[in-house]
């Protein structure tokens, strides 16, 4: 279905979410999730970001192919992992960011199956950031 992505688009979007990632970390990653869940949405308007007991989601304007998530923050010792998920022409792809250990995928889900383009943008972060390919990982695939 979204064949037509060039690699140059990839790219492009794939060097957005990695500043896009970072920032979230360096901003969000060592709140409290209190403090989190009164932050958010000072950020993001109301459209663009949805809070529950465990759970706080948000997209950025500038790159709505990608829901960003902190889970599990009624558990005290939570990290804030962070979870991105792709949609759109990104559907099936998924980033996961606990510290410095960072692992994407682009897997079919149930209703879906991974686009062309999640598949090449776990490719790119891999190449240009050293993004690990879970795929790859669970496959025994060496790197």
């Amino acid at each position: 279905m979204f064949g037509f992505l060039i690699r140059g688009e990839v790219n492009d979007d794939a060097v957005a979410l990695k500043k896009l990632v970072d920032l979230t970390i360096n901003k969000y990653g060592e709140l409290e999730p209190t403090q989190l869940k009164e932050q958010i949405p000072n950020d993001f308007e109301d459209e663009y970001h949805h809070i529950s007991s465990d759970y706080v989601g948000f997209v950025y304007k500038e790159l709505k192919e990608f829901q960003f998530s902190f889970h599990q923050l009624n558990n005290e010792d939570s990290n804030n992992d962070l979870m991105v998920e792709g949609r759109g022409k990104y559907a099936g792809f998924n980033l996961y960011a606990r510290g410095s250990q960072w692992h994407s995928s682009a897997r079919d889900g149930i209703a879906y199956r991974a686009t062309g383009g999640a598949k090449k943008l776990v490719k790119v972060l891999e190449d240009k950031y050293d993004i690990q390919d879970m795929d790859k990982l669970l496959k025994g695939i060496p790197r």
